[in-house]
């Protein structure tokens, strides 16, 4: 660490944290706010997001109830009444970060990709189940939204295709939980909890018919997803 210097810094206005961060590239940074309640309290998160290079320049509100006022091109948008959140960057970033959020008033979960600097943006999905979560492919895109019933093992898939159509898979096991990793040129890689068991790694045929044990312990396993080996690497504490 003796050769790490400080490069720039960042004030925040008085009482706010940054909360969670993601590197956008290797010079951009988003942050998801956080404001401190109280002594002896962890910050709490505010649904907003902005971003800034790592010189301290070119910040940008990004996400948020004060868009209009906030954002330097606020006058392209309406203010987010959301509470927002970094949910993936894509591997071709091009600066971009898919956020998903969920309406104060009409309850609804929205998937959206970002751009941190022009925050122009492009909306994938809308839905009044807060249950739903996404697979984004190898190449950074956002390939379906899922959701499960484990009481009728039902596995519900909704491709990105135009079509905004669910399908309705019946699966052979009963799950707890569900994490799609990543897609693979025969199948997808996911983390999941059987009968409310320890997680393991599993893979999914295209179908959703074979669920293929590849990992598991005694205790929950963890994955993460190489791009750049393309491999899929599993641990656990």
């Amino acid at each position: 660490l003796s050769d790490m210097a400080t490069i720039s810094n960042v004030r925040l206005p008085k009482f706010e944290r940054p909360g969670r961060l993601a590197w956008v590239s290797a010079n951009r940074l988003a942050v998801g706010k956080a404001t401190e309640r109280g002594r002896g309290v962890a910050p709490e998160l505010t649904g907003e997001i902005y971003a800034y290079d790592i010189d301290g320049k070119r910040q940008e509100y990004v996400f948020g109830y004060k868009m209009r006022k906030a954002s330097v091109r606020g006058y392209h948008h309406e203010n987010d009444e959301a509470w927002g959140y970094i949910s993936k960057v894509p591997h071709n970033a091009n600066d971009d970060i898919f956020v998903v959020s969920n309406g104060w008033e009409n309850k609804k979960q929205t998937l959206t990709r970002i751009n941190t600097y022009t925050t122009s943006r492009k909306t994938y999905h809308i839905t009044t189940n807060s249950n739903v979560n996404y697979l984004f492919d190898n190449d950074g895109e956002a390939a379906f939204a899922y959701s499960f019933d484990d009481k009728k093992q039902k596995l519900y898939v909704m491709p990105f295709d135009g079509k905004d159509e669910w399908q309705n898979h019946t699966v052979p096991v009963k799950i707890s939980d569900l994490d799609f990793i990543t897609k693979s040129s025969d199948g997808y890689f996911a983390r999941i909890s059987e009968n409310g068991g320890p997680y393991k790694i599993v893979k999914i045929s295209t179908d959703f018919k074979e669920f293929t044990t590849v990992a598991e312990a005694d205790s929950d396993l963890f994955a993460n997803f190489d791009p750049i080996t393309g491999k899929v690497y599993s641990y656990h504490n």
